[in-house]
């Protein structure tokens, strides 16, 4: 029973709102990636099914030379709403790659609640060597793109795929 300078009071009990537990987003899927000349790679995806439940905001795209990816061998470039309408995602990564280099990549989903799992790109042994851009046109699942192309276009085709 409380008590205070006037005398003692009836009990009273605290009342806890519960608050929706929230955890890390699901994984991206399907990645994909391809060298789009000697220093840029493009990279697809398919968004989590729950991707808005969980509040992915953007996707984290990794490439390194090292499949371990060491931090200091690893490029990591973050793109906000890189995904259209049904959930089909791309984007090109251009700088800090070095032609010729063989590179492992990788996806991450963030949310406001932290980082998923990353998902590996499903491309021999996750890797992709870089080239020189020698021909008119790179044909990426049927469909070709101009080399040389501006990233922006680039990323519209793997998008559409």
């Amino acid at each position: 029973t409380p008590e205070n300078q006037q005398g003692y009071g009836d009990v009273s009990y605290a009342t806890f709102l519960s608050t929706p537990v929230h955890s890390h987003p699901n994984s991206p899927e399907s990645v994909q990636m391809s060298a789009l000349t000697n220093s840029a790679v493009g990279v697809s995806w398919r968004a989590p099914a729950d991707m808005e439940e969980d509040g992915v905001n953007s996707f984290l795209i990794e490439l390194s030379s090292s499949a371990a990816f060491d931090p200091s061998a690893t490029v990591s470039i973050e793109f906000e709403n890189p995904c259209n309408a049904v959930g089909k995602c791309g984007a090109v990564v251009e700088s800090g790659l070095t032609s010729g280099e063989t590179y492992f990549g990788r996806v991450t989903a963030r949310s406001p609640y932290g980082y998923s799992n990353p998902s590996n790109a499903a491309v021999s042994n996750g890797e992709v060597q870089l080239f020189s851009c020698s021909t008119d046109s790179i044909v990426i699942d049927g469909t070709s793109i101009d080399c040389g192309s501006p990233a922006y276009e680039v990323q519209k085709v793997i998008q559409e795929l």
